[in-house]
């Protein structure tokens, strides 16, 4: 399963163009959109949001972590 990492793709420096008008151009291809509960910075709503205009993505949010997902959490970033 492709794995798109929201944060990654939110954490646009000031002066980058922003992209996210293009996570509905994903199709085709198995999208995972992890959240952190406890992430400050992307909460889970604002991720869900992202993750409703990419068709056919599977979204889970994961209890016990924050930002960092796959480095706090990487138990349940594998399942």
């Amino acid at each position: 399963m492709f794995l798109i990492w929201l944060a990654a793709v939110c954490n646009i420096p000031i002066g980058r163009k922003d992209e996210h008008r293009c996570l509905n151009t994903i199709r085709n291809v198995p999208v995972l959109i992890i959240a952190g509960e406890e992430d400050s910075q992307f909460p889970v709503h604002v991720v869900r949001k992202m993750a409703d205009v990419i068709e056919g993505g599977t979204f889970r949010a994961l209890q016990h972590t924050a930002h960092l997902a796959a480095r706090e959490n990487p138990e349940d970033v594998d399942a």
